[in-house]
């Protein structure tokens, strides 16, 4: 309504009060007043109820993102879940945001891995062939900051990666001469924003990028998609 009220100022009263008091909505349930300290107890023994059902919860089931995949002998992939096998991490980590480049006869999958110990997340990668044969996560780049959406990109010979370095107000590019590992910084695109998921592409003989950005404190990054 405070938006409406600002895009609105001349028309507002007419466009949405005037209608609204022409068919006025009666409340018609409890009067809720400062609760007392019978309230708040029940309150509490209800959310206590409730940490202890997640308590008992996490003892036999662990709540983790993984990676799936499947192959396909056409372009569309498939929306049956059943038909994906799973690549599970350990216990101690998750992983997000895949990314896959194919080079060489091979899958190379760039994803976000998050050890539950760290503060920070890096990237990792997976070496996988046309059979669905995969080799252990390594390292591929890691940083003093946070990283995630390992956004992939060849152009002209070269690998180049765009991570989600959100942490340090940036949209930072970076290039590797010893694919898939060897990332060194090649230039920060942008600077002093809080922008996540950078994702790139290349029409008309022009690169866009695009972005999820937060322009006011407080706002979410989930809303506006910048180009």
């Amino acid at each position: 309504m405070l938006k409406k009220l600002h895009d609105n100022r001349d028309t507002f009263m007419e466009q949405y009060v005037r209608p609204l008091n022409a068919h006025p909505e009666f409340y018609s349930s409890r009067l809720y007043k400062s609760p007392g300290n019978r309230v708040i107890l029940k309150k509490i023994f209800t959310k206590g109820i409730d940490a202890l059902k997640t308590k008992l919860s996490s003892l036999f089931y662990l709540n983790q993102w993984q990676l799936m995949y499947s192959f396909s002998k056409t372009d569309k992939p498939s929306f049956e879940l059943f038909k994906y096998k799973k690549i599970t991490p350990p216990k101690d980590r998750f992983w997000a945001d895949p990314h896959v480049l194919y080079t060489n006869n091979k899958y190379y999958i760039f994803f976000e891995e998050v050890l539950y110990s760290e503060k920070n997340g890096r990237i990792a990668v997976i070496e996988m062939d046309e059979k669905g044969n995969y080799t252990a996560p390594q390292v591929a780049l890691k940083t003093d900051f946070h990283l995630s959406y390992p956004f992939m990109l060849e152009a002209g010979g070269k690998y180049y990666m765009i991570p989600e370095t959100r942490a340090n107000r940036s949209i930072e590019l970076y290039e590797t001469d010893s694919f898939p590992l060897g990332w060194k910084l090649k230039m920060k695109l942008m600077e002093n924003v809080d922008a996540v998921d950078t994702t790139i592409l290349f029409h008309d003989n022009k690169w866009w990028l695009f972005t999820n950005m937060r322009e006011n404190e407080g706002a979410s990054t989930s809303n506006e998609l910048f180009l």
